[in-house]
């Protein structure tokens, strides 16, 4: 037998007895514990009741707070009082206060033109001087008539007055009447001359020139429609409008209220008018009253014929409550409402309104100065609601994107 074959065999040998041993009964009184285990064993049972009651300890003496919920943000404005005018806008033309188209009363050839387009005149100055010689002659005529006629009746009434017997009452009487009749056909062509020479008849401004220097000039009568005038002359300094008011805001119209013009040719300016008259009826087709605004024009910026926008000032308020338009609720099947905040809770609380200009509503009953209405998140609140209120901001311009 080979050493290998040896040692395999005493290895076997070992087993069996190893095999019998462990089948045998084991005693567990002389089993000896693990010491390790059992100190974490201990340290985990003194974790689990430790833990529960230091948690309990600790929730006594710092007790948790309540979770904290974030209220909504409003955005309000303050009610205050303030003076309100009941306004109206209304579009119209304006003009000259006064406009005379001035033609020549004599005829004759236009000597002298001294003004043109866009000059500004004064009462009383030489427009133009019209040359007819004929009627210079004619003046000169009539009077040596009168001076004829005058010595002839100093000489009748002297012989009358001296011998009454010679000539009658009649004949004395006939002469002076012939005396006076030449007197007043000489004073007529001294008109006439006159009418040679053609003045302003008020300040103002020449806006339309028709005829040239050296034009021959008709005598203007009263069928003007064939006859050629001279010039246009128009008072400026003072323009009127004539403003069609409608029917529901005529009753209010009044004479001296204030009126506001503002015009598309002169932006930026404002021009404070006066009402000085208006019909005091309603044209039945369109259902608008005239009525006329003067405004004065020292400065003669504005134009007759300029388009403008007239704000009649009707009605005024004072101690007024306004509120934006944007602040006021309506709801389907209610009444106008809006929501005021009051010690951080939310109030939805019915109003009664009164004039509306599109930006601001007059506000009658439901509100009282001081109070805060909401501007945004009106709808996003209901009544009772707790909130947090902030100073109205505005809606920020966002300049639109070009595609």
């Amino acid at each position: 037998m080979t050493t290998e074959e040896k040692a395999r065999t005493d290895h076997s040998n070992d087993e069996e007895p190893l095999s019998d041993q462990m089948r045998e009964e084991i005693d567990l009184e002389e089993v000896q514990p693990n010491r390790k285990i059992q100190k974490w064993a201990g340290i985990v049972l003194l974790v689990l009741i430790l833990g529960p009651v230091t948690v309990f300890v600790l929730n006594k003496i710092f007790p948790p707070h309540p979770p904290v919920f974030h209220r909504q943000v409003v955005q309000v404005i303050r009610i205050r009082s303030r003076q309100m005018y009941h306004k109206a806008t209304i579009p119209a033309g304006i003009r000259s206060f006064r406009e005379t188209i001035i033609y020549a009363h004599v005829p004759g050839y236009l000597k002298t033109l001294n003004v043109d387009k866009g000059d500004y005149v004064h009462k009383g100055q030489t427009l133009a001087y019209i040359q007819d010689p004929e009627l210079r002659q004619a003046l000169e005529e009539k009077k040596a008539r009168v001076r004829i006629n005058y010595l002839t009746y100093r000489r009748i009434k002297k012989v009358w007055l001296s011998h009454p017997a010679l000539i009658s009452e009649q004949r004395v009487q006939e002469k002076l009447a012939t005396y006076l009749a030449s007197v007043s056909a000489m004073r007529h062509d001294e008109a006439l001359v006159d009418y040679k020479t053609i003045r302003a008849p008020f300040d103002g401004m020449i806006t339309h020139r028709f005829v040239d220097q050296g034009k021959l000039i008709s005598r203007g009568t009263m069928e003007t429609t064939s006859i050629q005038p001279i010039v246009t002359l128009e008072q400026v300094t003072t323009l009127r409008a004539y403003v069609w008011v409608p029917a529901d805001i005529a009753p209010q119209i009044r004479r001296g209220q204030k009126v506001i013009a503002k015009f598309a040719g002169l932006p930026g300016q404002v021009f404070t008018g006066r009402v000085t008259r208006y019909d005091a009826e309603e044209n039945p087709r369109t259902r608008t009253m005239r009525t006329e605004v003067d405004i004065e024009n020292p400065k003669l910026v504005i134009h007759p014929g300029m388009y403008g926008q007239f704000t009649f000032y009707l009605k005024k308020f004072d101690g007024a409550i306004l509120i934006p338009g944007m602040a006021i609720r309506k709801e389907k099947g209610k009444g106008f409402t809006v929501a005021i905040v009051r010690n951080g809770q939310v109030h939805i609380q019915p109003v009664e309104t009164g004039i509306d200009n599109g930006d601001w509503i007059q506000i009658k009953s439901g509100i009282v100065p001081g109070d805060k209405v909401v501007m945004m998140g009106k709808w996003h609140v209901a009544e009772g609601q707790k909130v947090r209120a902030i100073p109205y901001k505005g809606i920020p311009f966002r300049a639109a994107r070009q595609l």
